[in-house]
C-alpha cells in the first residue's frame, strides 16, 4: 500500500511538472510569436540600428530583416538590411555567395520600387562596378549600361547615370567591338560626369582608358599613327588635369603612372612615382587602398601599380 501510494505520489509530482513544463513552452512560444509576428517594425529597425554601431552585423541583419517581411517596400529599409550583410565577415566561400547574391536581388528590388532614389541607384551601380571590376564578371558592366540606361530614358541629362554608362561602356571597350556611336557616347558621358566632378578618379580613369583603347586601334594595320599620339598625349593630360586639382589623392597618380606608363611617356610617369612614393611611405593604407581599387580593374593588361612605382623610381636612380 505504501508502495503504491508512493508511485501515486510520484506519479502526481510527475504530471504537475509536465504541465508546469508545457505552460512554459506555451508562454516561451508566445513571446517568441508575438515578437517575430507583431513586433513593431520600427522598433526592429531601432534594435538593427543600435546593433550596426556596435558591431553586431549578423544579429543587426537579422533585426532588419524581420522589419522587412512587414515593410517590403521600404526603400530605406532595403539598403540598411543590404549594409548590414554586407558588414558580416565570413570565410565561407558558399555563405560569401549567399552575402553576394542577396546585395544583388535586393538593390535591383530597391530599385525596382523607387526607380528616381539616388542612393538606391548608386548602390546597384557600384555593386555591379565591383562585381565586374574585382571579380572579373563581364556580365556586370552589361547589367550596369543597361540600368543607367533605363535612368536616363526617363531623365536624359542625369549625370550620374551618364558616368555609370560610360564607365560600363570603357569596360567593354577592353574586349568587345563597340559600336563608334556608343563609343562617342561613352567619351560624351565620361566629360559630362568630370564636368560636375572634376576631381572623380573612375570618371578620370575611363575617360583616360577610352584614349588608350583608342589609340591602340589607330595603331593596327590601317590605322592612324599620329591620331594615336595624340589620343595617348590626351589620355595623359586627363590624369595630369585631375592629378593638379586633387594633389593629395595617392590614387589618381598611381593612375597617372598607370596612363602616363601606357601611353610611352616615361618622363611623366617617372615623375607620377617619385611623388607617390613618399604618399604611401607615410601612410602604407594608401598603399592598400590603391592596389585593392587597380588590382582587378585595367592593370592586368597594363601592369601592376606597386611593381610599376618600384620599376620606374628604380630606373630613375
Amino acid at each position: 500500500f505504501s508502495s503504491r501510494r508512493r508511485h501515486t505520489r510520484l506519479q502526481g509530482d510527475w504530471s504537475s511538472d509536465v504541465c508546469s513544463s508545457d505552460l512554459i513552452l506555451t508562454f516561451a512560444l508566445t513571446a517568441t510569436w508575438y515578437f517575430i509576428v507583431r513586433a513593431d517594425p520600427s522598433e526592429l529597425v531601432a534594435r538593427g540600428s543600435s546593433l550596426m554601431a556596435q558591431g553586431q552585423y549578423e544579429q543587426a541583419a537579422e533585426n532588419f530583416g524581420k522589419a522587412l517581411s512587414k515593410k517590403k517596400n521600404d526603400v530605406d529599409l532595403v539598403l540598411k538590411y543590404v549594409d548590414a550583410i554586407n558588414h558580416i565577415p565570413t570565410t565561407d566561400p558558399q555563405r560569401a555567395d549567399e552575402y553576394l547574391k542577396n546585395t544583388g536581388d535586393f538593390l535591383r528590388h530597391a530599385n525596382m520600387l523607387d526607380t528616381r532614389n539616388p542612393e538606391a541607384f548608386a548602390r546597384l551601380m557600384e555593386f555591379y562596378l565591383t562585381l565586374g571590376r574585382d571579380f572579373g564578371n563581364a556580365a556586370a558592366f552589361t547589367a550596369m549600361y543597361d540600368q543607367a540606361q533605363s535612368v536616363l530614358n526617363v531623365d536624359a541629362r542625369n549625370t550620374t547615370a551618364m558616368r555609370y554608362r560610360g564607365i560600363a561602356m570603357v569596360n567593354q571597350m577592353r574586349s568587345l567591338n563597340v559600336p563608334p556611336e556608343k563609343k562617342n557616347q561613352a567619351q560624351e558621358d565620361l566629360r559630362a560626369a568630370l564636368t560636375a566632378n572634376p576631381t572623380d578618379p573612375d570618371a578620370a580613369m575611363s575617360l583616360a582608358l577610352w584614349h588608350i583603347y583608342e589609340a591602340r586601334q589607330q595603331l593596327r594595320p590601317g590605322g592612324q599613327p599620329p591620331v594615336a599620339q595624340k589620343l595617348r598625349k590626351d589620355a595623359v593630360k586627363i590624369m595630369s588635369d585631375v592629378v593638379a586639382k586633387a594633389p593629395q589623392s595617392a590614387r589618381s597618380k598611381i593612375d597617372l603612372v598607370l596612363i602616363a606608363e601606357e601611353a610611352g611617356d616615361l618622363p611623366t610617369a617617372r615623375d607620377a612615382a617619385a611623388k607617390v612614393e613618399p604618399m604611401l611611405l607615410a601612410n602604407p593604407s594608401n598603399t592598400d587602398e590603391v592596389i585593392d581599387l587597380r588590382s582587378e580593374e585595367h592593370t592586368s593588361e597594363l601592369q601592376s601599380p606597386c611593381n610599376l612605382v618600384c620599376r620606374l623610381l628604380l630606373e630613375k636612380k
